[in-house]
């Protein structure tokens, strides 16, 4: 089975204003207005942009692993595989989950580092990867995008893709924001997206929640992870 996280947003309404033929602005009022909302932008110069991070031939040196998990945790290991992805070159993850827990493995692509500081707040983020299930059952395995700030690692569960095809799909995240991307022992967690926050390390994660110790191989391919910024100047 796989572990969601579930949130709920709300959002407040809004009443239009109407107003009188007597109250309405004059022409000198409106240009007034006009001229004030439109200064601020100008004097914070922001400046959008985005940066793309991808790997479709899975090399092991651009990539790390850690462990993340509740109660007694598993164990997992990544072999490159040189055929048979969507093309070429993918990645196979074949991890263990025991008993009571709750376990998620964590690759960081060594070239996929972010500095808010220098680079900019980090708006939304859109993610895809191709993936499919080698041998196992059900859901197969839980993935999506996953980062670490100050070493914790934050995963996107709320938004949990699944594994639980034997051919190739590709999978979607999109409007990612920090409030997606949780540690798993603390829901109420988020990273630091803002201007000048600390370093950010992207990657993805598999992994799997159990009542009992099982054991699920799946694959991975075209990893690709966007992220849009905004940086203000001035």
């Amino acid at each position: 089975m796989i572990h969601r996280l579930i949130r709920l947003a709300t959002r407040a309404s809004r009443t239009p204003r109407t107003e009188s033929a007597t109250s309405r602005p004059t022409i000198e009022r409106l240009e007034d207005r006009r001229h004030l909302s439109a200064s601020p932008f100008k004097a914070a110069g922001v400046v959008k942009g985005s940066h793309t991070y991808k790997d479709g031939s899975f090399l092991d040196a651009n990539w790390t692993s850690a462990y993340t998990s509740v109660g007694n945790g598993g164990e997992a290991t990544a072999t490159r595989v040189k055929k048979g992805g969507a093309p070429g070159a993918y990645r196979r993850v074949d991890d263990t989950v025991f008993d009571a827990s709750f376990f998620y493995v964590f690759y960081a692509n060594n070239k996929a580092n972010y500095n808010p500081a220098t680079q900019g707040a980090i708006t939304s983020i859109n993610y895809s990867e191709s993936n499919k299930l080698i041998s196992g059952f059900g859901q197969g395995q839980g993935t999506g995008p996953a980062l670490i700030q100050n070493g914790t690692i934050y995963l996107a569960t709320a938004s949990a893709l699944i594994t639980p095809q034997s051919t190739w799909k590709k999978s979607t995240l999109t409007h990612l924001t920090a409030d997606n991307f949780a540690p798993v022992a603390d829901a109420t967690a988020h990273p630091d997206f803002s201007q000048g926050a600390a370093p950010i390390q992207f990657g993805f994660y598999r992994g799997n929640s159990a009542t009992f110790s099982y054991s699920i191989s799946a694959a991975i391919d075209n990893w690709n992870l966007k992220v849009f910024t905004a940086k203000t100047k001035g």
